[in-house]
């Protein structure tokens, strides 16, 4: 049995069900399929533990345009009966706390994959004869090849400000991206915390 094997067949102490509880603690709008990537399970496992969280109280789901909003009841207790009288809310306090560093690391990381395909797209030659220029997606995903069509106008305005990327929509991710501008065929969006210093650090412009 491989490393990896071991690891995913092994018991662990935190459940999956509070994982998805950090999740959703760190960021409220979060989608399932990012709760997913990121506890490890797949997205319809991660639907069912949403849906369990909601069921039983720990979690409120509102609708929020297209997207949903969650809110974490705090006071509510733990399950088992060992742990009766003690409320979720200081233990992700606790467990949060040692997730913060590895945020951060996937933020740094973030912002250097979309500062790669920046440095690609600053290399891409306007087209001065017609309306648009094809550029690459400069989403998270390193496989990402996805065509976006700017005009000049459109891209000057992003690169005004070394911490501005534009992604094909759906390809921004809640926790390390801030959306800050919405168009039809892309987003722009802004690295969060540490991802912020990295992308200006980066920036073929300013270097």
């Amino acid at each position: 049995m491989s490393r990896a094997e071991e690891a995913q067949h092994s018991w662990r102490f935190v459940t999956n069900h509070t994982q998805v509880l950090l999740c959703i603690a760190e960021n409220p709008a979060i989608r399932l399929r990012e709760i997913a990537v990121q506890v490890g399970i797949t997205e319809r496992a991660a639907q069912r533990i949403v849906a369990d969280l909601v069921e039983a109280g720990y979690v409120i789901r509102e609708r929020s345009g297209r997207r949903n909003q969650y809110t974490i009841n705090r006071g509510r207790e733990m399950r088992h009966p060992a742990q009766f009288g003690y409320e979720i809310g200081p233990l992700l306090d606790l467990l949060r706390r040692s997730n913060y560093s590895q945020l951060d690391l996937r933020r740094e990381r973030a912002a250097r994959n979309e500062s790669a395909f920046r440095e690609l797209n600053e290399r891409t030659n306007l087209d001065e004869h017609g309306p648009f220029t094809v550029f690459v997606c400069e989403c998270e995903d390193e496989a990402c090849v996805e065509p976006v069509s700017l005009t000049t106008k459109e891209y000057e305005g992003i690169r005004a400000n070394s911490n501005s990327f534009f992604v094909i929509p759906g390809h921004e991710t809640a926790m390390v991206d801030q959306v800050i501008e919405r168009a039809e065929s892309y987003f722009v969006v802004r690295k969060r915390g540490a991802g912020a210093e990295v992308a200006e650090e980066l920036d073929p412009r300013t270097r």
